[in-house]
């Protein structure tokens, strides 16, 4: 009859377009969404699988994406490994300064010891980053052979269901976005299988950089932690004679009260008193210091040697 509607019934539809994309599928899901006509059930039904659709697709824009980085990156690292054994060359040839002015204020040579020791646990980090993805990209080529075995599985399964494009079979409201939906999923599994193929021909680049950037980030905590044995020497060594200095002054202001006031007396010994737990407190933290080195120092000796 004229009028009536028929939910889910064969309609003489438009194939799906051949290339799809995010724009379309969206375009699709907007119009069943405003078909007041469709029930309540089947277009909720609908919608989520053109959402699945379109997933599917954003997933094969990031696989497209990684696939070109892989690319890239297979092309780049090289020279960049060069650049950093280069740079490490370099580097190892330098002598270690350990910077700060030893006869300026104590103020002053603290604030490079404190800067020298944020700068060594910045490096400390870096390295342990680069040991980590070193770790994983021991491991990642194995996983990428597993993945693209499933990956190729998945596809020649999908192959069999895409309808070709172009085809004028009977289409309903319901078949028309699986349709989609596998064309879409067709197209997220070849371009992953893209991208794993890019990410294992570039990996012996990408982990020969890595490798190249570890040995250079070794280099420089060994470097840092050398700075930071000479500037904590340094510091301790003028705490030292600021120490003994201050001692000297509080013995000599004694002797000056003898024979004053009791309170003038009183106030100078506790001032003498206070400068001797100073000094005390000085050579606890030069035997502290000294231990922190040493283990600073063996960890160093732990790791693996750069030549």
């Amino acid at each position: 009859a004229g009028g009536v509607v028929v939910v889910a019934a064969s309609v003489h539809a438009d194939p799906p377009p051949p290339a799809l994309s995010i724009e379309v599928v969206e375009a699709k899901i907007e119009e069943v969404e405003a078909a007041t006509e469709i029930g309540a059930e089947t277009r909720a039904k609908v919608v989520e699988t053109y959402r699945k659709a379109a997933s599917a697709l954003q997933a094969a824009q990031s696989w497209q994406a990684a696939a070109a980085r892989f690319a890239r990156e297979r092309e780049e690292a090289p020279a960049e490994t060069r650049a950093r054994k280069r740079e490490l060359e370099q580097k190892a040839n330098l002598p270690v300064v350990p910077g700060g002015n030893e006869a300026g204020p104590l103020a002053e040579l603290e604030a490079v010891l404190f800067q020298e020791e944020a700068n060594r646990a910045g490096h400390e980090a870096k390295l342990a980053e680069l040991e980590t993805q070193i770790a994983d990209e021991t491991e990642r080529p194995a996983a990428i052979r597993r993945r693209l075995a499933e990956a190729r599985q998945s596809l020649a399964e999908t192959e069999t269901e895409v309808e070709p494009a172009g085809s004028q079979s009977t289409v309903t409201r319901e078949s028309e976005p699986r349709q989609w939906l596998r064309a879409a999923q067709r197209e997220a599994l070849l371009a992953e299988i893209r991208a794993l193929d890019e990410e294992l021909l570039s990996q012996p680049a990408r982990f020969e950089r890595l490798t190249a950037e570890r040995d250079l980030q070794t280099l420089e905590l060994e470097r840092s932690t050398s700075r930071l044995r000479d500037l904590e020497a340094m510091v301790i060594e003028r705490r030292r004679i600021e120490s003994e200095r201050a001692e000297a002054d509080a013995a000599a202001a004694i002797r000056d009260v003898e024979g004053m006031p009791p309170a003038v007396r009183a106030l100078a010994e506790g001032n003498a008193e206070l400068t001797r737990e100073i000094a005390e407190l000085t050579r606890n933290l030069e035997k502290a210091s000294g231990m922190r080195s040493e283990e600073h120092t063996s960890e160093l000796q732990s790791r693996p040697h750069i030549s």
